[in-house]
């Protein structure tokens, strides 16, 4: 029997239209919206039950992902309630890690009740408000009046504009990666395969691309255009080690580098300055997230190893200072960077700037439970999309231009990670999304890639 999930992408886009707003208003940014969103919808449900409505908890209907990711965040959440209730912690910080970990928990049983088809299309109807602002209002004053531009966010509560990028509700373009990378993934799916969605997915796909594929910050440069890069290269040297390069790998790569030389003519000096802070400690933006990321992972192995719930926030410095006494690697030149550009002291509440050095750092070696399935996930993703795209078989009949586009999907748990080891504001749904829509694209792939 197969198995029954919402049918109304209405609930998705719901909760996605309030992942992007989530930074909206008075106070503190990247608030949980999406959350309240999908309690709401949970909550209607059980008091006027429909017959669309049920979340899925049988084994047969979920893989292994949908139980191993949703554990680990109840179990944290657990953690440091329990830390937060007996006062053994910093009671702010913990509510904190406590918000957060229910949020995932939340967001992943909720994403799972669905199949893939009604994911992609609520998400591309939740982002069509952020993309019409981008579009119509965004785009036209950061030509004509930047000045304006920063009164209508000031308006919003958001943060001034002092960047090159378009980042529509978002405080700051880190930010902003967090939701393009899994629209632009999203984008050259329904692009390859329009005839099986509305032209209105259609226009929103490459209103997508159009908008947010320009955004040239260091995150998307790291988390985004340097592994598709790699990738690239990867099936170019896999090709020419076989001496059979397909022509349309051949014509898609030249387009790669016409649009290449198209982006670096306009924006040389701009590109260059960010690829030099992305990949070296010359930045404090990257020096700060480096540190935040190595210390996480050094207090897992070292002082945390069963978990420090509130006290990542309050020990950056003292984990700063423990690295430099580190026998097998110096890392004097990052902690340096991070006194020179951050000016960490003792005791300094600090941001989260690296979300896998938080999970690390506050739930010790438990952080196993979710970084396992994470990387299965990686794997699974990376080696099936190598796969589609290098053999030619009756199964995979499809062209190459067409499986590679569609299967770009599958780049997004490394995409993710590479911004969780960065960054990823905490709140947002996106990551969590884009690991289930990944995991139920192996359930529809054989049959939409032997189409064409």
């Amino acid at each position: 029997m197969p198995p029954v999930y919402f049918k109304h992408s209405y609930y998705v886009a719901f909760v996605v239209l309030l992942g992007t707003l989530s930074a909206i208003g008075p106070g503190k940014s990247n608030l949980p919206f999406a959350l309240l969103g999908v309690l709401l919808i949970i909550l209607s449900q059980l008091l006027y039950p429909t017959s669309t409505f049920t979340l899925l908890i049988k084994p047969r209907y979920n893989t292994f992902l949908f139980y191993a990711f949703p554990c680990f965040f109840l179990f944290l959440f657990l953690y440091s309630a329990s830390f937060y209730l007996l006062g053994f912690s910093d009671i702010s910080a913990a509510f904190d890690t406590s918000i957060f970990a229910i949020s995932w928990f939340f967001y992943f049983l909720f994403f799972s009740s669905f199949d893939f088809t009604t994911l992609l299309k609520g998400f591309f109807i939740g982002i069509a408000p952020f993309l019409f602002f981008q579009l119509f209002l965004e785009l036209p004053l950061f030509f004509i009046s930047r000045s304006s531009l920063d009164l209508l966010r000031n308006f919003l509560g958001l943060r001034s504009t002092v960047s090159f990028a378009l980042i529509g509700f978002f405080e700051e373009p880190s930010h902003l990666p967090a939701l393009s990378i899994l629209a632009i993934l999203l984008a050259f799916f329904v692009i390859c395969n329009s005839h099986l969605f509305p032209s209105f997915y259609l226009k929103i796909s490459i209103l997508a691309i159009l908008l947010l594929s320009w955004q040239l910050g260091g995150m998307y440069i790291f988390a985004f255009v340097f592994p598709i890069f790699l990738l690239l290269l990867c099936l170019f040297l896999i090709y020419i080690f076989k001496s059979t390069i397909p022509t349309a790998f051949l014509l898609n790569l030249l387009y790669l580098i016409i649009f290449s030389v198209f982006l670096v003519f306009f924006s040389l000096g701009y590109l260059v300055q960010k690829f030099v802070y992305v990949f070296s400690i010359s930045d404090h933006s990257t020096a700060s997230r480096l540190l935040a990321f190595v210390s996480g992972v050094y207090d897992a192995f070292t002082t945390c190893p069963l978990g420090c719930i509130s006290l990542y926030r309050l020990t950056r410095y003292e984990s700063a200072i423990e690295l430099l006494n580190f026998p097998f690697l110096d890392f004097s030149g990052l902690v340096d960077a991070n006194f020179l550009y951050v000016d960490l002291l003792p005791g300094q509440y600090t941001p989260v700037y690296s979300l896998i050095g938080f999970l690390f750092s506050e739930s010790g070696l438990f952080v196993t439970l979710f970084f396992i399935p994470l990387l299965l996930l990686g794997v699974k993703s990376l080696s099936f999309f190598l796969k589609l795209n290098l053999f030619q078989s009756s199964l995979f009949s499809s062209s190459f231009s067409y499986r590679f586009f569609s299967s770009l999907i599958l780049v997004a748990p490394l995409c993710y990670f590479l911004i969780m080891i960065l960054g990823y504001p905490r709140a947002l749904p996106f990551a969590v999304l884009s690991f289930v829509i990944t995991d139920k694209f192996f359930r529809i792939q054989p049959r939409l890639l032997s189409l064409k």
